[in-house]
């Protein structure tokens, strides 16, 4: 039976920029016409201006200098940048020593972890499924799977009649350490063999955070195209394996599986990539012997 987990995490947001309107040059009068000799006063200016000399400021009123005004912009941005790089980098450091104390935590259980991340609608809920299937009978095997709203894909895991915890992260593209551990507290670890952990459909953000898994997949469906490696080379780059999905749709979505191959051994040569059928059962064995190979 599936436990949804309600994880908010933080608020984040970005210091509003503040607008800066450069006044106008000269001062107005009435209902915003120009002075009458300001004109006369810069065609004056201009013999004064080609000989080198500063112009005649003294015929002129000029309003608040603007140069003042927008240099302030550059030391408020400069203070505030620092302190959102150091705010991610306290944020990732901290995820970083959950994810070690998680990947201790494993290794002592003997449980193997394996992560699964992808955009979303590429199949990760299909294929882990299948797998799940195949592997409850005589595995023990339980699951964890993080969306942002809903528990469609734990109730659909539970079909298997594995253990599922669906994780909500209610406005956080990924998963973080901190809800794996949350997740996990009431769970005996040592009843386990193999742990799965569905991350959010996203290919950005789930490259900077460790789960202490002990291998990643990164899932690419025929019907996304050939380049998405090449667009998303960081998850690529944090990966163990590259899976296929849908590979039964690829002649009707117009899909050159050669040309994925090679964009995936372009952003990372000699990466392991096995093409799979949720639907037809096409590669499972061979997903199932990377399992048991772990």
């Amino acid at each position: 039976m599936s436990t949804p987990i309600d994880e908010r995490g933080p608020q984040r947001g970005r210091p509003r920029a503040r607008r800066f309107r450069a006044p106008s040059a000269y001062a107005r009068t009435g209902m915003g016409t120009p002075e009458p000799h300001a004109s006369a006063a810069l065609a004056g200016a201009a013999p004064a201006l080609l000989a080198g000399g500063g112009p005649p400021y003294g015929s002129l009123r000029p309003c608040a200098p603007t140069l003042p005004t927008v240099q302030t912009a550059r030391p408020l941005r400069s203070t505030i940048t620092p302190r959102i790089i150091e705010v991610r980098r306290n944020i990732l450091k901290d995820n970083d020593l959950r994810a070690r104390a998680l990947r201790q935590r494993f290794a002592a259980a003997g449980v193997r972890v394996v992560s699964l991340v992808s955009s979303p609608g590429s199949g990760k809920t299909a294929l882990l499924e299948a797998l799940l299937t195949r592997l409850a009978p005589a595995a023990r095997v339980a699951a964890l799977v993080g969306d942002l709203a809903t528990d469609h894909d734990a109730r659909r895991l539970a079909r298997s009649g594995a253990p599922v915890r669906q994780i909500n992260t209610d406005t956080l593209c990924h998963l973080e350490a901190r809800m794996i551990e949350t997740a996990l507290l009431d769970w005996d670890l040592a009843a386990l063999d193999l742990l799965f952990i569905e991350n959010v459909g996203n290919l950005v953000c789930p490259s900077s955070y460790d789960l202490g898994e002990a291998r990643r997949w990164v899932l690419s469906s025929v019907t996304e195209g050939e380049d998405k490696p090449l667009k998303y080379p960081t998850i690529y780059n944090s990966a163990d394996l590259a899976v296929i999905t849908k590979c039964d749709l690829a002649e009707a979505a117009g899909c050159d599986l050669e040309l994925l191959h090679a964009n995936i051994e372009a952003v990372r040569p000699g990466m392991p990539v096995i093409a799979c059928s949720a639907s037809t059962g096409a590669g499972l064995d061979e997903l199932l012997a990377n399992l048991r190979g772990m």
